[in-house]
């Protein structure tokens, strides 16, 4: 659907005149690179969970952005789904040099993929900086992470109430 043409045209004779696309470059790329490319004829209904979250990001990615917003990607994915989210955030930011603002509650995920971090408590900012810098902080440590900071940067995958934690990808 990203590749699709948008123009008043495209809107008034696709209802009428049903063809089948070639994707773009772009979006044959990026859905190589998603684990999507036998899976394109399939209709969301039929894919996984977290297949169907990939496919959501994959969609935005294919119109070859140069800046991707990601509200929560990895609300709800598992640990292997997880992992994958990371592996595609950075071969974004590194391979196709993509500026990514993630606005993520897994803390983790957040501190594994950017280069720096931003940790808000109910909308205001508590700290901006390099992640292990930010995880360290006393007020993200509270709230995001309970008592200490653990080994791995942030183990926590929830934090609690309203606090959101946003990231930047991308050097330069």
């Amino acid at each position: 659907m990203a590749g699709e043409p948008r123009d008043a045209a495209a809107y008034l004779t696709a209802p009428f005149w049903a063809q089948q696309m070639q994707l773009s470059e772009a979006a044959n790329v990026t859905a190589r690179r998603f684990g999507l490319a036998d899976r394109l004829d399939t209709l969301p209904g039929g894919l996984p969970y977290g297949t169907r979250r990939l496919v959501a990001i994959a969609r935005a990615v294919a119109g070859d952005p140069d800046v991707l917003m990601l509200d929560e990607p990895a609300a709800g994915l598992d640990g292997p789904e997880r992992e994958e989210l990371m592996g595609l955030l950075r071969w974004l930011a590194e391979e196709r040099q993509v500026a990514i603002v993630l606005i993520e509650h897994d803390v983790r995920l957040v501190a594994a993929v950017s280069d720096r971090m931003i940790a808000l408590d109910s909308g205001k900012l508590v700290v901006y900086g390099q992640p292990e810098d930010v995880v360290a902080h006393p007020q993200v440590v509270e709230a995001y992470l309970g008592e200490t900071v653990p080994s791995d940067v942030a183990g926590s995958e929830q934090g609690s109430g309203d606090q959101s934690a946003a990231a930047y990808k991308r050097e330069g």
